[in-house]
């Protein structure tokens, strides 16, 4: 009680008589910094920019990204490696292709309804690889 008192400052009606001791009104001052709260802004977050980055038909080159996606909507086929976040990567230089297979999840049966019929696969076909050195054949 006494540290509410202290913190308080009380004025007083000028002029005598009983009403001189009562306080007309009392003051308390903050002992702290009242702190704010930020808050997560929720509305403003950035995208994760996921999604095809290479089409169909598209040239590639040895470590470019072709999908970038969360859990697996495209497979990895023939020369496209998986990182870590399930992001699809060319293994070697060619041209994209994209495929569907038949996929058969098997005795997984809790799956079947929940799963598609077939498989999306994303396949580089490689280029025919030139000779960068020609021998030539001379007649002596």
């Amino acid at each position: 009680m006494a540290a509410l008192l202290a913190g308080c400052r009380s004025y007083f009606v000028p002029f005598g008589g009983l009403s001189s001791l009562l306080p007309l009104s009392s003051v308390r001052w903050a002992s702290k910094k009242g702190s704010g709260s930020s808050g997560n802004k929720k509305n403003n977050t950035i995208g994760r920019r996921l999604g095809l980055k290479c089409g169909n038909g598209q040239k590639v080159y040895p470590g470019c990204i072709l999908v970038k996606q969360r859990g697996t909507p495209y497979h990895p086929g023939s020369n496209v490696g998986l990182g870590r976040d399930h992001t699809l990567f060319a293994l070697e230089k060619g041209v994209v292709q994209f495929t569907r297979e038949p996929f058969n999840p098997g005795k997984i049966r809790a799956w079947r309804g929940k799963m598609r019929p077939y498989r999306r696969l994303i396949n580089i076909i490689p280029e025919p690889h030139e000779p960068s050195i020609v021998f030539k054949k001379f007649n002596t």
